[in-house]
């Protein structure tokens, strides 16, 4: 279902996502820089402190996802899409 919503794409993706998670719901803005079918590569904030599932949504790449972190380098982090 979700993958109607996302463009068949991989490579590099350069768009602003958001990222919410948390009750009450929080969110913090991150950028989506490399998209596959089912993984991507998203670049948070230097202070920023995530979980390790959360929902990655971005208009421009028509992407609403739950989302699984693989790994971390500093701002960098490897999510794996939970669908």
């Amino acid at each position: 279902m979700a993958e109607h919503r996302r463009f068949e794409r991989h490579g590099s993706a350069l768009e602003t996502g958001r990222i919410l998670f948390g009750e009450p719901q929080d969110f913090c803005d991150c950028l989506v820089s490399d998209l596959g079918r089912s993984i991507a590569t998203i670049e948070i904030g230097p202070d920023t402190a995530l979980p390790g599932t959360f929902r990655l949504i971005s208009e421009g790449l028509r992407l609403d996802e739950r989302c699984l972190v693989l790994w971390r380098e500093d701002r960098k982090l490897g999510l794996k899409f939970a669908t």
